[in-house]
């Protein structure tokens, strides 16, 4: 098909929907006592089943339905806030591998906000950290590609790749002009969701990167290796916890980490808007614990997700003492 008939294929197709939703628009709009919300609902419904099948049947192409329902549940996602997002089978069970600590890539936490792909954090110790991607970096390029108007997911799929290979990323830096250039190579990403050390021998530092499989049991096994090394000196006299542009992860990570260092209660709990439906995380009562040693929970403005469920669950109960601000770690 050439281009002049593809366009008036097009061209005809969104004459066919225009017209089509002004008839509608009319059989809507006729007076009736009351229209009930399931009603309404139908009504809407059956609107996306006859435009799905005009799709189906007068575009210039075949389609994929799959496809085109998938697109019409990211895009219902996408009217509610930045937070929401459909997740096909492929990207989610992406994410599920993410999660177990290894994964191929760049070592990103990414986001995207009106149509911009935001870098969350880099992950330590990887080719994004060593390069010197910055947390708030916006992404703008992908191997000298403009990426404007790129879904999250498609971002995310342009950046993975064969390790080894060398791959260019263009960011735009709030108080630089123009775009940054960096050139990295992928590799297999090892996350360590826990580093610590004692500070000035008596204070057990702990910086957890990632809520991942497995953080709460490393967090643990190295509060232990810890108090063990001060045995002799009268133990550790607090504790700093370091979850400093820390995206987030696993929410059942984030209750095991809290019932560490709480006795007792709730983690937290998510109130629908039916109020009888709620989904409450208590604390661990069985396990490790240390509910006496003083503690500092260090946070900035890349703390995320289940970072800000254990920051707030520690400042609620008055466990610990939160110290940070909402700007990137640039200097740490």
């Amino acid at each position: 098909m050439s281009f002049p008939s593809l366009v008036a294929s097009s061209f005809l197709i969104c004459l066919s929907f225009n017209s089509f939703a002004q008839k509608e628009a009319k059989e809507i709009k006729t007076p009736a006592p009351k229209i009930t919300e399931n009603r309404s609902r139908f009504e809407q419904l059956e609107l996306f089943n006859k435009v799905l099948h005009l799709v189906e049947t007068q575009y210039y192409r075949p389609v994929s339905t799959e496809k085109l329902i998938e697109g019409a549940l990211k895009g219902m996602m996408d009217t509610l806030d930045p937070h929401s997002a459909f997740l096909n089978k492929d990207f989610f069970e992406k994410m599920q591998n993410d999660t177990q600590g290894e994964f191929g890539g760049l070592g990103l936490e990414v986001t995207q906000r009106e149509g911009v792909i935001y870098i969350i954090t880099p992950i330590d110790d990887t080719p994004a950290f060593r390069a010197g991607i910055l947390p708030k970096d916006k992404l703008v390029e992908i191997n000298h590609e403009p990426i404007v108007g790129m879904s999250l997911e498609q971002s995310i799929e342009k950046m993975r790749g064969k390790i080894g290979e060398k791959i260019h990323l263009g960011v735009v830096r709030e108080g630089h002009e123009g775009v940054k250039h960096f050139t990295l190579v992928r590799e297999i990403i090892k996350v360590k969701p826990v580093k610590s050390e004692l500070v000035a021998d008596q204070f057990a530092y702990i910086r957890l990167t990632q809520f991942q499989k497995r953080s709460a049991e490393s967090m643990e096994e190295a509060m232990k290796a810890l108090i063990k090394k001060t045995e002799k000196t009268g133990g550790i006299n607090g504790i700093i916890l370091d979850l400093r542009s820390n995206p987030g992860g696993l929410l059942d990570q984030a209750v095991d980490v809290s019932s560490l260092f709480l006795k007792d209660g709730i983690v937290v709990s998510t109130e629908a808007r039916d109020h009888q439906n709620k989904d409450i995380r208590y604390v661990k009562k069985s396990g490790f614990k240390d509910l006496t040693s003083p503690m500092v929970v260090l946070i900035n403005g890349a703390s995320a997700s289940a970072s800000e469920i254990v920051a707030g669950a520690l400042q609620d109960y008055k466990r610990a003492v939160i110290m940070g601000n909402d700007c990137s770690i640039h200097d740490s």
